[in-house]
């Protein structure tokens, strides 16, 4: 019998003669608490993220937001507290009222959310643009901007920017043009409720396009990209690219074993495999900055041949 806490959470969970899809296996997954320690650095954000999906799954099954393109509060509201009474009628009406203001608040923001899409004058890019910092950065990944992609906000021009020799494939930033460009962001996306004013934050294109409308690690599911042996690395998989982003913007600093300093508002970060034998998921996962990165030397990659890598990770994922 297993002697840990540990030992015994792997003996249930990983037990091939429970199926996952049968109810007496999920009874017991269940019934068991993950470890601490099993989570790595990114507990936390582990923790609260699937606490989030949880809230998500729940009041979007009630109403979903993202056909309520014309529908008023006290509709929503309606329509929840009715559910909610069937869903619980042990509620006293103080509870159930609420119960139902919490839910339907959440979901109308995000139907007034998704109608209040708009576009941005010049001045409002450069009130950006200046508390993006000096030189102003991806407030994600802290790359700076180039000159170039800083005309091309203010001025909505589009130039063709060089593109690196080399590409760090756990964060492939440079593959495209488009991942020079600066876009605006918005940290609570639309779609999840977010609106305008301290939402609104300017990302490099890569990040941007990574980040999507995404809030939890769960949003994107699957495992690591599982890629053939390439001359060069030892790496055989790769992270989900919002993996990446979500644990960048959360954590925000170079987290090297012996402390560093350098953080997203003065430094470019990337992320590196706590274990380098392991898979590239959200556990494995640690932020870096670039003087830290003990990977660097197999992480870097002709961009061809990141290229083709990335190509056929996308292919194999649809």
């Amino acid at each position: 019998m297993p002697t840990s806490p540990e030992a015994a959470f792997l003996n249930t969970a990983l037990n091939s003669t429970l199926p996952p899809w049968s109810d007496q296996a999920v009874t017991a997954l269940a019934e068991l608490r993950i470890p601490d320690r099993f989570q790595g650095r990114n507990s936390q954000i582990l923790r609260a993220d699937i606490h989030r999906q949880w809230a998500t799954w729940f009041t979007e099954s009630i109403l979903d937001p993202h056909v309520l393109e014309d529908a008023s509060y006290p509709y929503v509201f309606e329509v929840v507290y009715n559910a909610v009474g069937t869903l619980f009628p042990d509620c006293t009406l103080p509870e159930r009222r609420d119960f139902a203001r919490e839910i339907a608040t959440h979901l109308s923001a995000i139907a007034v959310s998704n109608r209040q899409r708009r576009s941005y004058d010049r001045d409002t890019r450069s009130t950006l643009l200046a508390f993006a910092g000096n030189p102003p950065r991806c407030w994600i990944c802290g790359a700076s901007f180039l000159t170039a992609a800083i005309t091309d906000f203010l001025d909505r021009t589009t130039t063709e920017h060089d593109l690196p020799n080399f590409i760090d494939i756990l964060k492939p930033r440079g593959l495209q043009s488009r991942d020079y460009a600066i876009e605006i962001d918005h940290v609570i996306p639309l779609a999840r409720g977010g609106g305008e004013g301290d939402n609104l934050r300017l990302a490099c294109g890569w990040c941007n396009r990574s980040k999507r409308d995404f809030l939890t690690v769960y949003d994107v599911a699957g495992a690591p990209h599982t890629i053939q042996p390439v001359r060069g690395t030892s790496l055989r998989s790769l992270p989900r690219a919002f993996w990446v982003t979500r644990i960048l913007a959360t954590r925000g600093i170079c987290e090297h074993e012996l402390g560093c300093v350098n953080n997203a508002l003065t430094s470019e970060l990337t992320v590196c495999l706590r274990f380098k034998t392991g898979a590239a998921n959200p556990v494995n996962l640690r932020v870096t900055c670039l003087e830290h990165d003990p990977l660097i030397s197999e992480k870097l990659l002709p961009r061809h041949t990141a290229r083709l890598i990335w190509d056929d990770a996308r292919r194999l994922q649809t």
